[in-house]
């Protein structure tokens, strides 16, 4: 397992060192993310969902958990207070990609990666907190370019209210993989 790692990495910098220099310098617009939830307000004891919304310009591609003979996989990991519960890490079918020899698994145009909260019922405050660290591997047809970002969204506690990004999720929901 290592040694395929460390190939794939090997690979991706000999075959791309020089297009992250240049790519460091240049706008990393071609891969947007950011947190969102389906609901404005939550309430104790009731389930959400909080989802990193990743919007791909044409032409690019980043990774699922398991991207295959290349890549790196996508994470999206939630940090969170002691009143919120998490569950697993919900992750939509994938698409193959063909990459010279290689096939990859990823997404294109967008993908919501979410995940199930519930807000404990001894839950104190006004608001509850949930941040995410999220980091992709970017491609194109001859760039790769890593990304990272940290997001936090606050959600304030009360009577359970659907956001208007709720339709966004019940679309994304249909498409998990069993």
């Amino acid at each position: 397992m290592y040694r395929k790692f460390a190939a794939v990495i090997l690979c991706l910098l000999v075959l791309t060192g020089p297009q992250l220099v240049q790519a460091a310098s240049t706008p990393h617009d071609f891969v947007k993310v950011k947190l969102i939830s389906n609901v404005s307000r939550v309430e104790a004891g009731k389930e959400f969902y909080v989802g990193a919304l990743f919007e791909l310009k044409p032409g690019w591609h980043i990774y699922w958990k398991h991207p295959g003979e290349s890549g790196l996989p996508t994470s999206v990991k939630f940090a969170h207070t002691d009143d919120l519960e998490i569950g697993e890490l919900k992750w939509p079918e994938h698409e193959q990609f063909k990459q010279g020899e290689l096939t990859a698994n990823g997404y294109s145009d967008s993908v919501l990666l979410f995940a199930p909260f519930k807000v404990k019922a001894r839950s104190t405050g006004d608001k509850i907190t949930v941040m995410a660290k999220i980091k992709w591997l970017g491609c194109n047809g001859s760039l790769c370019v890593p990304g990272r970002k940290t997001e936090q969204i606050e959600l304030p506690l009360g009577s359970l209210t659907k956001s208007s990004e709720d339709k966004l999720f019940r679309k994304w929901f249909k498409k998990v993989e069993d």
